[in-house]
């Protein structure tokens, strides 16, 4: 109640904060720091179940707002690595995280291309200001639908 009525004290927190040692010089920033540790750790034990449960995965950290409102900077979106063109034609129309042939890796929207052999990347962002937003029949080393999406639900504070 002190926290609310003064901004002095232990503000609120999520229950599993409950064992966190709210000494005398506890801050907000000191608890935001915690909170972020955990949450990282969590991503992380997350990434690593993903790595093991999944044969040829990848998974990247989204850096730009080319997809955005589905990802935004900053989540990470893993998937099954597929580089068969038969494999691939299979994920036509959704997000993928795709390796093109000079070996960027970006996700995107997956289209066939008016070429043989060839796919069109699309964003869903147009107003974005990130390069490249569509790329035209381009050929890809692998696709992977993306299949695991996680963001994080702390934000630091600037």
């Amino acid at each position: 109640l002190e926290w609310l009525m003064s901004g002095a004290g232990v503000p609120p927190r999520p229950f599993e904060m409950a064992h966190f040692d709210f000494g005398a010089e506890t801050t907000l920033d000191s608890l935001l720091t915690h909170s972020n540790f955990q949450e990282e750790q969590a991503i992380y034990q997350e990434l690593q179940a993903f790595k093991t449960n999944n044969p040829n995965p990848i998974i990247i950290t989204i850096s730009d707002d080319a997809m955005e409102p589905q990802f935004r900077s900053g989540d990470y979106v893993g998937g099954v690595r597929l580089s068969k063109p038969e494999d691939i034609q299979s994920y036509l129309g959704q997000t993928c995280i795709v390796e093109l042939a000079d070996h960027t890796i970006l996700a995107r929207c997956l289209h066939a291309g008016n070429e043989t052999n060839t796919y069109t990347l699309s964003c869903t962002n147009f107003q974005s200001k990130a390069a490249p937003l569509n790329i035209i029949n381009t050929k890809i080393i692998s696709a992977a639908p993306i299949v695991w999406h996680r963001k994080k639900l702390l934000k630091t504070r600037n």
